[in-house]
């Protein structure tokens, strides 16, 4: 039986240095998993990285055909009352927003 892929146990705050850690998270079984389609879902949030993972995941999804952006960071875009707590999370109505944006970033595949 072929082993799973292990991801590392995502986390918030200042990604490892290097790649930012969604692009490191995803994006090498993106390559390893050609056959099928990745959705890489942008960040948002108030974090100092933010602008930099999302480009990096727009780069990531540019280098590799399996890969598409569900541009969570544009569809919760001045609708911060519907996160939970910690600015990042989506709160209960937000999830549906959320599953939405991946849906649609899968139709455009």
């Amino acid at each position: 039986m072929e082993e799973p892929l292990r991801r590392p146990r995502p986390r918030n705050g200042t990604p490892p240095a290097g790649l930012p850690f969604a692009v490191v998270a995803l994006a090498v079984p993106a390559v390893i998993v050609a056959q099928r389609t990745v959705v890489l879902v942008t960040v948002h949030g108030p974090v100092t990285w933010k602008d930099r993972v999302n480009s990096a995941i727009r780069q990531t999804a540019e280098a590799h055909a399996n890969v598409v952006v569900a541009d969570w960071d544009r569809a919760v875009q001045g609708k911060d009352d519907l996160l939970a707590n910690d600015g990042i999370h989506p709160g209960p109505t937000a999830a549906k927003l959320y599953a939405k944006t991946v849906a649609q970033a899968l139709e455009r595949k």
